[in-house]
């Protein structure tokens, strides 16, 4: 029976790994706005080694840090700026989050709750992995901070708190919006035990912050405390800035609190039920005063708290904001697979793992069928564009511009950029030359004047007809033009030289 369980796991867990390595297994990244917004951050690492902040974020002023960017830059140079070659980085740390997981939960519940959180987790990455970005990152950090709170509940050790404060400023520079309230709650919980245990010198821990924050620190104070004055800006805006239906802004908290990410559905029905057992069988836990009732205090802490503080926000919370969770509510189910509940939760999760196989299948055909090389933010289909452009001008040089209805073309842009500069192609971006090209991504559906037609004409100010023109699966156009003497004389509106923001 032991061999059949460790087969069915041990498939099912493969079977996952296999569904989210598949897209670069076939040399494609979902190379979505943000992540090669990352990647050009990681040329301006190349440029000035240091830098201070990473990305901003949804609020002006404010910025994300630059860890992510630090994270990635070896295997960046190491691929020589290829994509696809830190893609199966992301893999490689995606697989490594699942071992660390696995020994996580085997240590608090068992081999079989162990097993069960990694089958679970595993579906976490299939939709996301392949394009991951700095946003997404703080959930390899989520079994750290949560187990070193446990370790320094259970064990009183200040070594646990400095190491727990050190993974909440890690998950800040990541990603401001999640950090900082994680780090409330940390705050919160360390004072109260500190406080109520009376270890006075545990105050000291709090030290490392300022360590850890020291980028932002400097930042702040040499752009006169622009970071400070935004963050003063955004918690006044909050006050009184009502953008949502109140209705539609509650249910918005409501249904990412109940989704615990077990099972890759929307359906609100499913999603209810798996929460208010998981609920109910906690409850029952905590009456009994079992040996787990810690763990499962810190567990209701961090996940119920973290979703009350996002009732600050009051706009949409993305799946971006609680992705981070997944580790922790996939612990949370998983933990009741034991005991008197084995039979039954066995039961649901095979279920759910049928459930979810099916739902992969689908993803993965949809991803091959309509994705891979066929839409504007796959690698593969950005690519082909540059290459066409390079197999037509060899050695020639040649003046190109990018465009992008979202105005940055982060994605066109380092496409052009990557793929010119291992061609060795003599290309120069924001130049017009004897020969120009215009690289144009498309029109946002349901918008078809929102095109790089006049952009072409007004900004660029090129008005002469092309001399070829090519349509892309991905939805892009190129435009060659044979500009003369005086056309290239003509000079461009610098303000479209769009870079990454406040570098």
């Amino acid at each position: 029976m032991k061999s059949l369980t460790s087969l069915f796991f041990l498939s099912f867990i493969l079977l996952n790994i296999y569904f989210f390595i598949n897209p670069v297994l076939h040399g494609d990244v979902n190379f979505l706005s943000d992540v090669a917004r990352d990647f050009l951050l990681l040329r301006e690492i190349d440029q000035k080694k240091i830098i201070l902040i990473g990305p901003r974020s949804n609020s002006n002023g404010l910025f994300h840090g630059p860890l992510w960017s630090y994270i990635n830059y070896p295997i960046y140079r190491l691929g020589k700026g290829n994509p696809v070659v830190v893609g199966w980085f992301w893999i490689a740390m995606a697989i490594s989050s699942l071992g660390i997981g696995f020994y996580i939960a085997k240590k608090l519940f068992g081999v079989l709750a162990g097993l069960t959180f990694t089958l679970l987790y595993a579906t976490n990455f299939i939709t996301h992995i392949n394009g991951m970005f700095h946003s997404d990152a703080p959930i390899y950090l989520t079994p750290f901070l949560f187990f070193s709170m446990l370790l320094y509940v259970e064990r009183k050790n200040i070594r646990y708190l400095v190491l727990h404060l050190f993974f909440a400023s890690m998950i800040i520079q990541l990603n401001v919006g999640v950090g900082i309230p994680v780090l409330i709650l940390s705050t919160i919980l360390s004072l109260y035990l500190i406080f109520k245990r009376r270890s006075w010198k545990h105050l000291s821990a709090f030290l490392i912050l300022p360590l850890c924050l020291i980028n932002f620190i400097v930042f702040d104070i040499r752009h006169s405390f622009l970071l400070t004055k935004s963050a003063y800006a955004f918690w006044q805006l909050q006050k009184t800035w009502n953008p949502l239906p109140l209705s539609f802004w509650l249910m918005n908290r409501f249904n990412e609190t109940i989704n615990l990410r077990v099972i890759l559905s929307d359906n609100f029905y499913l999603q209810i039920f798996i929460f208010l057992l998981t609920v109910i069988l906690t409850v029952i836990e905590l009456k009994k005063s079992s040996k787990f009732k810690s763990v499962y205090l810190l567990i209701l802490y961090y996940y119920l708290g973290y979703m009350l503080l996002t009732f600050t926000n009051k706009g949409v919370i993305l799946s971006h904001f609680v992705y981070f969770l997944a580790p922790l509510s996939t612990l949370w189910f998983a933990s009741f697979v034991r005991g008197k509940y084995k039979t039954l939760m066995v039961a649901i999760l095979i279920v759910i793992s049928v459930f979810n196989l099916q739902q992969s299948v689908t993803f993965i055909k949809r991803l091959q069928t309509d994705f891979i090389g066929k839409r504007q933010e796959s690698w593969k289909a950005l690519s082909l564009v540059a290459e066409t452009i390079t197999n037509r001008q060899g050695k020639n040089p040649f003046g190109y511009f990018v465009f992008s209805p979202d105005a940055f073309a982060y994605g066109p842009r380092y496409a052009m950029l990557y793929n010119f500069e291992k061609a060795k192609a003599s290309s120069f971006e924001y130049v017009k030359k004897d020969v120009t090209y215009i690289v144009a991504a498309p029109a946002p559906p349901g918008d078809p004047y929102m095109n790089y037609v006049w952009w072409r004409k007004n900004p660029v100010k090129i008005t002469s007809e092309p001399k070829f023109t090519e349509n892309f699966p991905g939805g892009f156009t190129i435009e060659e033009y044979q500009l003369s003497q005086t056309e290239q004389l003509i000079p461009h509106d610098k303000t479209i030289e769009l870079g990454i923001h406040f570098r």
